[in-house]
């Protein structure tokens, strides 16, 4: 019979077999907490200023007297300041901090690097700071997402890399092996943003092209940034989410390579096929409707793969919130890519093109995929990381049907409007001021769409804070007389 093992002898072989799960989870939650709170709370602030400042700029493309008397207020500085706010300022930053997170839990060790990465944040911000405040002063570059002023970009180039270094050490420093589909989204992303942003930025800035090459090279960067380093996060999170909380595997794995490579191989291109039949070589064009049409594929296989994980187990997105965040962000995705193959085709693009109905479908793609996954993968993240759970369900309801709504609404209303403002401009008869007036009510919607999703992302904005406060409390944060006063006074206990 065995004899039983001494109390030193357990220990000595606990400690060799390493941590237990729980205690490594709670280590690796405890090193992400400073950079990874830091990115997300950030991120959650600017997604409401910006919001602030799009609902403005939306209101004046229909109503144009309204708050015009400032020249720091009129849609010319508005509009770019909300879409810069949206791009760097919440997704690209909450994504870097998603990123984080995501490598180092999959990775399952501390943090390597926390902070360079909470270094990088405090630059990431003050160079959206500079950018936005410049291209509300006037001093826009006039190129769509990069209008930031020409000390902006090195700024954010700088903060990008201390943070990318910092989580690419995770990949490769990892304790379990870099080979899981989410690991695969997230790097590519990372190398994807520090091949697109510069070369835009001295393609455009630096050293510019010249003539109508500016628009297309525009046209190349806007598409890559959203389609590459955006749609490669908001990826990862729907391929580490839709398992977990399916409570099991990925169902096949071949189609999410077959998915990777898919974009990989033919992601980079599909921004030229609104030139086709432009001022440019008919080639271009051409390769951009190839390549929209064989994304097509990309997408139809991730879906499935999708749908096949989560089979027979939907019900558990009436209860989940994180889940139908992502899944209702992984609808949005199909949704932006259907319409963005269907805009793209010569017979379609005839119409649409320069109208509001690509508009609609980029906000689709922004707001209703990468906004919506990016928000589940933070209403996942920040409990674990502050260890501490959500005040209020309703204000999560509340914020899920209110974001749903908004971008549903706006997408509709951009996508008719623009259908109705092709086929008036193909009438030789029709008079150019008559075709812009006939879009007032489809821009009055758009503006309602907005209105609404912004009431859901202040409602997010005030919950973050309501966590955070119980969560200062919790840890004693809070001095002593104000958590008397709390005690004798429950009523103001959130």
């Amino acid at each position: 019979m065995a004899r039983p093992m001494s109390a030193s002898a357990t220990s000595a072989a606990t400690a060799a077999a390493g941590p237990a799960p729980r205690d490594a989870a709670a280590a690796i939650a405890v090193s992400c907490r400073g950079p990874v709170v830091l990115l997300v709370v950030s991120a959650s602030v600017w997604l409401v200023i910006g919001g602030v400042l799009g609902v403005v700029a939306s209101i004046q493309l229909h109503a144009p007297g309204f708050l015009t008397h400032n020249a720091w207020l009129t849609v010319g500085r508005l509009r770019p300041a909300s879409m810069n706010l949206w791009v760097y300022g919440f997704a690209t930053q909450a994504g870097l901090g998603v990123l984080v997170w995501l490598v180092a839990r999959l990775g399952g060790r501390r943090l390597l690097y926390p902070g360079a990465i909470a270094l990088g944040a405090v630059l990431w911000n003050a160079g959206v700071t500079l950018g936005v405040v410049g291209i509300l002063a006037g001093g826009t570059t006039g190129f769509e997402w990069l209008e930031m002023p020409r000390d902006a970009p090195p700024l954010l180039f700088l903060a990008f890399l201390l943070m990318a270094i910092g989580a690419l050490a995770n990949v490769v420093f990892g304790r379990e092996p870099a080979g899981s589909v989410p690991q695969w989204y997230l790097v590519a992303a990372l190398c994807w943003f520090a091949w697109v942003y510069p070369t835009a930025c001295h393609l455009l800035l630096v050293n510019p092209v010249r003539g109508v090459l500016q628009a297309a090279v525009n046209s190349w960067f806007t598409s890559n940034l959203l389609g590459l380093w955006l749609t490669a996060v908001g990826l990862a999170v729907v391929f580490d989410c839709v398992p977990a909380r399916a409570g099991r595997p990925l169902a096949n794995r071949g189609l999410a390579v077959f998915g990777f490579w898919t974009l990989a191989v033919f992601g980079s291109w599909n921004g030229l096929a609104p030139w086709l039949g432009g001022p440019l070589p008919r080639w271009m064009g051409a390769v951009g409707v190839v390549a929209n049409a064989l994304l097509g594929l990309s997408v139809a296989a991730v879906a499935w793969n999708w749908h096949l994980t989560l089979r027979g187990r939907y019900s558990r997105c009436r209860t989940d919130w994180v889940l139908r965040f992502v899944v209702s962000g992984a609808v949005a995705y199909v949704l932006a890519s259907v319409a963005g193959f269907l805009l793209g085709l010569p017979c379609l693009a005839a119409i649409t093109s320069l109208t509001l109905a690509p508009v609609g479908r980029t906000q689709l793609a922004l707001h209703g995929f990468v906004g919506l996954t990016l928000l589940g993968a933070i209403y996942d993240l920040l409990p674990r990381l502050l260890d501490i759970g959500w005040p209020s369900p309703r204000l999560i309801r509340f914020h899920w049907l209110a974001s749903v709504v908004g971008v549903a609404l706006v997408f509709v209303a951009l996508t008719l409007g623009g259908l109705n403002q092709g086929l008036r401009l193909r009438d030789p008869d029709a008079s150019f001021p008559a075709v812009i007036q006939s879009t007032v009510p489809f821009l009055g919607n758009a503006s309602l769409g907005w209105t609404v999703w912004l009431a859901g992302q202040v409602a997010f904005l005030g919950h973050v804070a309501r966590l955070l406060w119980r969560r200062c409390r919790q840890a004693s944060f809070i001095p002593a007389r104000v958590r008397t006063l709390n005690a004798a006074h429950p009523s103001r206990n959130p």
